[in-house]
């Protein structure tokens, strides 16, 4: 009886399981979700990067910017504008300023007309 009970409540936490993988935001529904790359250093340039998949039609659109903690996140150092399909990179020389906390994010507007970010990996680096 015991072990009954244990099945069936697993069938219905997989079942459930399997229909939230299934069910997709509509932004998602639709195909053109920005991908996000790494946020790294090379020599004295902190870079990152962000692109719009194959999927996305030329009038989506989304904003790229790398980011740097001070007294929190939100000093955004450069940003550039993304439009689908394609990618853009964005790079700072931080040459001299220290030793930071850098992020790069990328924002866009879904079909539901709700903002989005992602977030890239975040790395602390000195400059």
């Amino acid at each position: 009886m015991k072990i009954r009970r244990i099945a069936s409540a697993a069938l219905v936490i997989g079942a459930a399981a399997a229909l939230n993988v299934g069910l997709a935001s509509p932004s998602q529904a639709a195909g053109c979700v920005p991908d996000i790359g790494f946020t790294i250093k090379d020599g004295s340039y902190i870079k990152g990067s962000a692109s719009l998949p194959s999927s996305c039609s030329s009038g989506q659109t989304a904003r790229v910017v790398l980011d740097h903690k001070v007294w929190g996140w939100g000093w955004p150092l450069v940003g550039v504008d993304l439009r689908g399909p394609g990618a853009r990179s964005v790079v700072y020389n931080c040459a001299g300023t220290g030793t930071y906390s850098y992020r790069t994010y990328v924002t866009w507007t879904g079909l539901d007309g709700a903002t989005r970010t992602k977030y890239s990996n975040e790395i602390r680096v000195a400059c």
